[in-house]
């Protein structure tokens, strides 16, 4: 203990300092006047525990001194002494702020060192309480400002769980004050709920549990928005044991929102994701799956009744897929350990570039990846298997057109040569009849060029541009005549047979067309048995439902006729199948067969609206249905019946043609031809010349025209503008070629208007008799 004496009489300071003679922890510091005194008092960091001062000190008294320490900042306890003093400098002392006031006695003495030992310990200890209490508001005065500045607050529950105390500005704009809460228990504040209950409150309060995030939610109304609240604290003791429970309170309401619109957003996407139609998978960071929709376990099904496929990572995902033989491909099988590892690379840098797979059981799926911002992966997985067969389809679709195009342009010009040939031939032969040694050798030339003809007559009907002569059938008889022809000349070791429906199952197409694709179909069939076998014709009415998948043509939704040729064949692979229709395409030895028969039967079903379907596999046989669009007899009439009703003229003679044809050659050969039926003929080049010549007062009986012509003005245009100037002018139209627009072109024509190249002069005049009549 330090102690600092202000006495000008040095036998009283040795006096003072004897009190403490026993007390070797005491340090006295003297002084003998005031001034020298405060200086030091005050200038030493390490003040004394206590200043004694003497009332009377020469020219200053202790009160002067003791104002001077309170200036200079020494807030220790300072005793007033005095040997002449009495009651009422006692009294000043004291109400000045001396700590104690002592007399200069032997008694005082003889205590001084208990008095001043109990006055430094009431200092300290009202020092120790002064910065307590100052701690203590300063702990106040932050959490108050804490409370205030945030939406957190502090709550106190007593013992009985009424609220004590509630702090915080967080009731601000709720409708709800600190004040209307206070001595309630929560549950019996008007508007405030809590959504679990307040029975599993009050049971966590009664066990002195602590209380975690416990949600409330006050309901001010009138369209006020809910106040969500969340509490959190723990129970603390008083004097007297368990005192309550005190805590914070959250406020949580944006939180709360924040939250369901966050789970709105995660159910959307997840409806969005079951609606996929293709399998989705989200990988995260770590490769592990944090999402997927039901389609998924519907591809992966070696993945169903597992419910650890959340949280399965990619290389468990391929390595259970390889297990299962789901992954079938020669690249699989050879080297499995090299395909995982270049399917984990894949994952690591997905590409957006899909992959398109086959599987094991033989469907194609299509994978894309798609990298996401957390460095996780999104993988879609189609099912291409019907898209690949459309495509495929719709590519051999695009192949048959080209070569259709192709052929039917080099069906029109051998159709033009073989017009000139043919016509020139005939007319050499009507020179030749008295000389038979020499027309056997034209013979043998028509006759090559009517297989030319033939030739040409597959690959239009083929490239479906072949003007066809229909009329309303029965579909059975005509099925029924086949078989008589096919049964007469097939062989004794096939058996060939025919299902045909009681009732007629009339259909409008072209007989002779009909009779050729059947015979063609039979033939292609006995070719299939080369040690013998079984054949059926079969006719039937099919109502199709829903578009029919089959090869080559799917079969939209209809009424049906259907002509079915069924045989116990070799049957055709899978690579056959899929070009049995081509032209050319033949898997017969060499001179044993065109390779026309399939796609002059596949022309000629398209170019009548139908579809062909086959049905084959190697050593199963062969079945081929031709499926036509079935009518009602009454809508349609019979050309023949119009032509029989008609009546023939068979006079040509003096007939006046005006014949158009832009081939020099053929233009020759078709004069000659009318000119020796007995016609009058005026021959020109295009449609204008021919206009001009109408136009000049030249009145044909008919206009015998191409119909394709070059110039700007084809046969059809060319014929209306001549029968606007001469309205009694007959029309007969020819060509070699009817594709580019041609048939559409002429959709609108009679057919029996039509004469197709090449044709002799027994066709001409047999078809310029059906026109004059």
């Amino acid at each position: 203990m330090k102690i600092a004496v202000i006495e000008d009489d040095a036998a009283d300071r040795a006096l003072l300092k004897r009190a403490f003679r026993h007390n070797g922890t005491v340090d006295i510091r003297e002084y003998a006047a005031g001034r020298e005194a405060v200086a030091s008092i005050c200038g030493d960091p390490d003040g004394p525990d206590i200043v004694i001062t003497d009332y009377g000190l020469g020219e200053e008294s202790g009160v002067e001194v003791f104002d001077q320490l309170r200036k200079g900042a020494y807030a220790g306890p300072v005793v007033l002494m005095t040997g002449v003093g009495n009651e009422s400098v006692a009294v000043t002392a004291l109400k000045r702020g001396f700590a104690d006031y002592i007399t200069k006695s032997p008694e005082t003495f003889s205590q001084l060192e208990q008095l001043v030992t109990h006055i430094v310990a009431r200092a300290r200890a009202e020092q120790d309480r002064h910065v307590a209490q100052q701690t203590n508001e300063e702990t106040t005065r932050r959490l108050t400002e804490i409370s205030e500045s945030a939406s957190v607050w502090f709550w106190e529950l007593d013992a009985e769980f009424r609220f004590s105390y509630l702090g915080g500005t967080a009731f601000e704009g709720h409708g709800l004050a600190p004040e209307d809460c206070l001595g309630k228990t929560p549950w019996e504040i008007e508007g405030l709920a809590a959504p679990e209950g307040w029975a599993g409150f009050r049971r966590i309060l009664r066990q002195r549990s602590p209380v975690r995030d416990f949600m409330c939610v006050y309901r001010a109304g009138k369209g006020a928005p809910d106040w969500i609240v969340a509490l959190s604290g723990r129970p603390f003791s008083g004097r007297k044991g368990f005192a309550g429970h005190r805590g914070i309170a959250r406020d949580v309401t944006e939180l709360h929102a924040a939250e369901s619109r966050f789970r709105m957003a995660e159910d959307r996407l997840r409806t969005a994701v079951e609606s996929l139609n293709d399998a989705f998978i989200l990988y995260d960071s770590d490769g592990r799956i944090v999402l997927h929709n039901r389609r998924m376990l519907d591809v992966f099904d070696f993945l169903a009744g597992r419910d650890d496929v959340l949280g399965l990572s990619i290389e468990a995902l391929l390595k259970d897929g390889l297990k299962a033989k789901f992954f079938g491909s020669e690249e699989v099988d050879e080297n499995p350990e090299a395909w995982l590892r270049e399917q984990l690379a894949r994952y690591r840098t997905p590409s957006e570039v899909p992959i398109e797979r086959r599987l094991a059981g033989g469907n194609w799926l299509r994978f894309s990846m798609h990298p996401t911002p957390e460095g996780g992966v999104v993988e879609v997985i189609a099912d291409v298997t019907a898209e690949r067969g459309a495509r495929e389809q719709l590519r051999q679709a695009q192949k048959m057109e080209a070569i259709g195009q192709l052929t039917g342009g080099v069906a029109h010009d051998f159709n033009n040569l073989l017009t000139v040939i043919m016509g020139n031939i005939n007319l050499l032969r009507d020179g030749l009849k008295t000389r038979p040694d020499l027309d056997r050798f034209a013979a043998v030339a028509v006759r090559a060029a009517e297989r030319g003809a033939g030739l040409t007559h597959h690959l239009l009907a083929f490239a479906r541009k072949q003007p066809l002569n229909a009329s309303v059938v029965d579909l059975g008889a005509m099925a029924r005549d086949v078989h008589q022809m096919i049964d007469r000349t097939i062989g004794e070791t096939y058996s060939v047979g025919v299902s045909v429906p009681g009732a007629p199952l009339m259909l409008r197409l072209d007989p002779a067309q009909f009779q050729n694709a059947a015979l063609n179909l039979a033939l292609n069939a006995r070719d299939a048995m080369p040690e013998g076998g079984s054949m059926v014709l079969e006719v039937e009415r099919e109502m199709v439902a829903k578009t029919l998948r089959a090869v080559p043509d799917d079969v939209p939704a209809g009424d049906y006729a259907v002509f079915r040729v069924v045989d116990s064949g070799t049957g055709m692979s899978p690579e056959t199948l899929r070009q049995c229709c081509e032209p050319f395409y033949t898997t017969k030895d060499t001179g044993k067969g065109s390779g026309l028969g399939l796609s002059m039967v596949y022309g000629f079903v398209q170019q009548s609206g139908g579809a062909v379907v086959i049905d084959s596999g190697e050593g199963r046989g062969t079945t081929i249905s031709l499926y036509f669009p079935s009518c009602k007899v009454q809508d349609e009439a019979s050309d023949e019946t119009v032509r029989a009703a008609a009546g023939l003229s068979d006079r040509l003679a003096g007939t006046r043609v005006l014949l158009v044809e832009d081939d020099p050659d053929v233009r020759t050969v078709v004069r000659t031809m009318l000119l020796d039926l007995g016609c009058t003929v005026l021959d020109v080049a295009g449609g204008s010349a021919a206009l001009d010549a109408l136009d000049g007062g030249y009145r044909p009986d008919l206009l015998f025209t191409d119909f394709v012509l070059y110039g700007g003005m084809d046969g059809r245009e060319l014929a209306a503008r001549a029968v606007e100037r001469a309205p009694d002018l007959k029309v007969l139209y020819t060509s070699g070629y009817f594709g580019g627009g041609v048939m559409d072109s002429a959709a609108g024509e009679r057919k029996d208007r039509f004469l197709s190249k090449p044709f002799t002069p027994d066709d001409l005049a047999a078809k310029l008799r059906d026109v004059i009549k």
